[in-house]
């Protein structure tokens, strides 16, 4: 589902017509989020260590990935295509049930929600790394498939915002430099700037430099990246995002990479 048009018009990089995904088609797309914590609290959160014992204590940089793929069922009359998403049943991130999710035409992974009931069963709607439920185990496959989908949903706000603030360009020139802003995400801003083109994976792929923003227990932190996003099949291959979050180990950076396979 990928590949290229260069124009030589103003120098600019121009947007093919979407090479269409098809019924059978699968992205794979594969999360690794790592952590180093940059400071740490000047004495035990838990209260077990002395100042001394706690000075010693030291944080390495740990990693954990995880996956899904997005498998396409049918293509709907808007141009958007309807895709069933499985999640990882190995070290990569626990699985659960399959759910449905839309693939827009410029290549967002909307799973669907319904978040009425996410509300009803007590889940914190603005917690991106929900946690699951203690009454887990006792819902329907309905209900579990729903959380699921839920938390693909929370996980892929910022991959979305980027594919749809790429989406809005027809063409790209040196310099250009815009800005979105997401209104059903407290009015999130995203700004861009282009930084050429280049070869990723065998795709032509427009390079991306993105700033954004985000909320942590200690107020709005920044969050910087960069992002690959494939001109002629209209999709984001590739996401690097960089920002602080603030934990109970103290402030620690979060770095995000999300790649197509």
């Amino acid at each position: 589902m990928l590949a290229i048009i260069l124009g030589a018009l103003s120098a600019s990089t121009r947007i093919a017509l979407a090479d269409s995904l098809k019924p059978g088609d699968a992205l794979n797309y594969i999360f690794t989020t790592t952590y180093t914590v940059l400071q740490k609290p000047p004495v035990d959160p838990d209260g077990h260590m002395s100042a001394a014992e706690w000075a010693k204590v030291e944080f390495p940089k740990t990693s954990i990935s995880g996956g899904f793929i997005a498998t396409v069922d049918r293509l709907d009359a808007d141009g958007s295509a309807h895709a069933r998403i499985s999640t990882s049943s190995n070290k990569r991130g626990p699985s659960g049930p399959d759910f449905e999710a839309t693939v827009t035409p410029d290549g967002q992974i909307v799973p669907k929600v319904d978040f009425a009931a996410i509300q009803a069963a007590g889940i914190d709607q603005n917690n991106p790394g929900a946690m699951i439920p203690t009454a887990y185990r006792s819902w329907t496959q309905a209900e579990q498939a729903n959380f699921w989908a839920f938390v693909a949903d929370r996980r892929l706000l910022l991959f979305n915002e980027v594919a749809l603030g790429a989406g809005k360009k027809k063409a790209f020139k040196e310099g250009d430099a815009w800005r979105i802003v997401i209104a059903d995400q407290n009015n999130q801003v995203v700004d861009f700037v282009f930084q050429g083109t280049q070869q990723f994976q065998g795709r032509d792929v427009a390079v991306l430099g993105l700033t954004t923003t985000r909320t942590t227990q200690n107020g709005v932190g920044p969050v910087s990246g960069t992002a690959f996003y494939d001109l002629q099949h209209h999709l984001l291959v590739k996401l690097h995002v960089v920002g602080d979050d603030d934990t109970t180990l103290g402030v620690r950076n979060q770095t995000v990479d999300i790649v197509l396979q």
